[in-house]
């Protein structure tokens, strides 16, 4: 357990890509292997974690890697991404047509993937100059600050959902998204924080932020949808709880954690 507080911030990076790296092979033969569209969305999600982790680090990663490595999963992750709409669509309208396009897409998925190649972060290359003394301290500071980072972004965004604008919304769902992928990479650090308690109600409001999107994209091809009122009110309280509710992670006793900085 104090081993776990100790980990230090280039350990943890290199468990997070390290996994990452196992679940996104993982998944990526799942695309190539499965017409299952389970395939597309988990191999998505870990690169959406990828992501995250790797932004969580920017101060200490050097520039042009972390341009090379972000670019990879985004090219991934967008060509992933049609197949995934593909998906999507055939099966909330089930047409025959749709499944044809659906499978062509597939095809075209398989043929143009290439698995990103990631970076192992061992030894010091991958690392920006004069930053030895945060790599080697606990990781604890820097995960701090990221997380701190994203929910003070949260709090700033509106607390009234029910006039809140469809792109509005949308990126509040992914803000939600990064403080949940940040959560999970960085719990091992603080096993005795009560995540398991705060988790709940972000996953809910998730959950019903990706359902109004739905509606959203339904409509948008002009397709019916159900009526979003209530479902907004039940948001509504899942935000207004989630944005009362104090961090699991430990804060500090006065403002957030200064980000991680190349020392001069």
């Amino acid at each position: 357990m104090a081993k776990s507080r100790k980990a230090s911030t280039k350990d943890t990076l290199r468990r997070l890509m390290r996994d990452g790296a196992g679940d996104l092979a993982r998944h990526l033969n799942a695309v190539m292997t499965s017409d299952d569209p389970a395939g597309p969305h988990k191999a998505r999600v870990t690169l959406r974690r990828l992501r995250v982790a790797l932004a969580a680090f920017k101060p200490l990663i050097a520039r042009k890697l972390l341009t090379r490595q972000q670019t990879a999963l985004r090219t991934t992750f967008r060509l992933l991404g049609t197949l995934r709409d593909a998906d999507v669509l055939a099966a909330a309208l089930n047409q025959p047509a749709l499944h044809a396009a659906a499978a062509t897409t597939r095809a075209h998925v398989r043929a143009t993937l290439t698995a990103p190649r990631l970076a192992p972060f061992n030894g010091h290359s991958w690392a920006r100059p004069r930053t030895r003394k945060q790599r080697n301290a606990p990781a604890t500071r820097l995960a701090r600050s990221a997380l701190d980072h994203i929910w003070h972004r949260l709090q700033a965004q509106s607390a009234d959902l029910l006039h809140l604008p469809v792109e509005a919304r949308h990126d509040l769902r992914k803000s939600l998204k990064t403080l949940r992928y940040l959560g999970d990479a960085f719990a091992p650090l603080w096993p005795d924080a009560p995540l398991a308690a705060f988790l709940p109600g972000l996953k809910a409001l998730q959950e019903d932020l990706g359902t109004l999107n739905d509606h959203a994209t339904a409509r948008s091809h002009g397709l019916p949808a159900p009526d979003d009122a209530p479902l907004l009110a039940t948001s509504q309280t899942h935000w207004t709880t989630l944005r009362a509710s104090p961090p699991w992670w430990p804060t500090p006793p006065v403002g957030p954690t200064p980000p991680v900085e190349p020392t001069p």
